[in-house]
């Protein structure tokens, strides 16, 4: 199997911000499960708007440096051709970055191992924190192509003692395709085939489901929300979102409690979903 690691720094976090620097490390995964480096690739650019100083103190990039500086995009999808997924700490965000500069970054076939936390044994957050663990070393000053390779690093290790368990890069693109999208932390609306609509969302954590993939929504006149359960959220059963029904008590009517729906489709405009069907 051929994938990429990516990572870019930017210069900034919110949606007008753009990425000036991108690190690929695209590796075959070995017999033994290891990811084997085919491809280095670090690429800069000067951006059009200011590099934030919470971005500068994280990085150490300067607009200076990056004059005239552009992303290669050609060397760019080359190196990309023939990867079957792409992994990140934080693909959202890096997904959102790079898609103004990459279109089709929105399409590819994205792991996160910040959401989909194939570490949630070792680490509590960051890519700071997995490192540590590893005894991995970094760059004060985060470059994308060595958090890209640190990342690989880290991958690279066993989930268990012995040589025959599976490292963490085996677990994580077993994982089903993480969602990514065009804005920050949108307010997603969710919309049903069978017209029973969900307006408001409660919880501003996003979705952490997968088109095609079955939900069972519960719901109860006495609670103000529906739940939605999905088998294969983050690894298990869990709670992956919850809509306000305060201001739609078709919901209640309509709505039995425990049905299974099939998601459809996850967007900026919101998520599709139709009723399951035996």
């Amino acid at each position: 199997m051929r994938l990429a690691i990516v990572d870019c720094q930017t210069t900034g976090l919110e949606d007008d911000d753009e990425p000036i620097s991108l690190g690929v490390v695209v590796v075959t995964i070995a017999a033994n499960g290891v990811g084997e480096v085919q491809v280095r690739l670090h690429q800069e650019r000067e951006p059009s708007v200011p590099i934030s100083l919470g971005a500068e103190l994280i990085h150490g990039i300067t607009k200076s440096t990056l004059e005239g500086k552009s992303f290669d995009t050609t060397s760019i999808n080359d190196a990309l051709a023939g990867t079957e997924c792409v992994v990140s700490h934080n693909a959202r965000f890096d997904a959102r970055m790079l898609m103004k500069i990459l279109p089709d970054a929105l399409n590819w076939n994205w792991r996160c191992t910040l959401r989909q936390c194939p570490f949630r044994d070792v680490y509590e957050y960051s890519l700071d924190d997995i490192c540590d663990h590893f005894g991995i070393s970094r760059p004060p000053n985060h470059n994308a192509l060595s958090n890209a390779e640190a990342l690989l690093c880290a991958l690279n290790h066993r989930r268990g003692k012995t040589i025959r368990s599976k490292t963490y890069l085996q677990t994580i693109v077993e994982y089903p395709r993480l969602p990514v999208f065009s804005k920050k932390d949108p307010l997603l609306a969710l919309n049903s085939s069978d017209n029973i609509l969900f307006r408001s969302v409660s919880d501003r954590t996003l979705l952490e489901c997968y088109p095609g993939g079955r939900i069972r929504l519960w719901t109860h006149p006495g609670i103000d929300f529906v739940v939605g359960y999905a088998q294969g959220y983050s690894g298990g059963q869990g709670e992956c979102f919850r809509f306000s029904k305060l201001d739609n008590p078709h919901v209640v009517i309509g709505l039995q409690s425990g049905q299974e729906y099939v998601i459809q489709d996850i967007s900026d405009s919101g998520v599709l979903i139709s009723p399951a069907h035996a």
